[in-house]
């Protein structure tokens, strides 16, 4: 009786240790990063607004990514001259896709204070980096009730 109530207990406690919480805002996501917690963002491309060369699509693709937020710089607001202050991170993975073949699968993702976010994306070639595709995806941090399509987990 006595091993099973331990076993519960570490249950329980593995449980709630495991559980993500989502961050709202700017400040929330900020906080989580200056104190070194471990940060996720899930993206729903499909509710972003997409733009290929410059110009606004009419739509966007039916595609959900995530990336952990692990090397990541702040800029504080007017230190370039920008109206707000950011933060960006970004990753490259190799992967094969359907269409484009074996490609360099580079995102970056920036977040401003007013809970802005802008992703690009492009596939490079492998050894020699052309682009082969550039996209950006616009939409704001989802707070549970607004139409964000990024979230922002730790």
């Amino acid at each position: 009786m006595k091993g099973s109530k331990i076993i519960l207990f570490l249950f329980v406690f593995t449980s709630l240790m495991a559980q993500k919480t989502q961050l709202n805002n700017f400040a929330e996501l900020m906080d989580a990063l200056n104190t070194g917690e471990n940060v996720r963002t899930v993206i729903y491309y499909g509710q972003c607004k997409l733009f290929s060369d410059g110009e606004q699509q009419e739509e966007s693709v039916d595609a959900t990514g995530g990336m952990a937020i692990g090397t990541y710089e702040y800029f504080s607001k007017m230190l370039f001259g920008n109206p707000n202050a950011f933060v960006v991170a970004s990753e490259t993975q190799l992967i094969n896709h359907p269409h484009y073949g074996y490609v360099l699968n580079y995102g970056k993702i920036k977040i401003y204070d007013d809970s802005r976010v802008e992703i690009n994306v492009k596939y490079l070639t492998p050894g020699t980096y052309e682009e082969q595709m550039d996209e950006t995806f616009k939409s704001v941090i989802s707070d549970g009730e607004n139409q964000g399509a990024v979230y922002f987990y730790k």
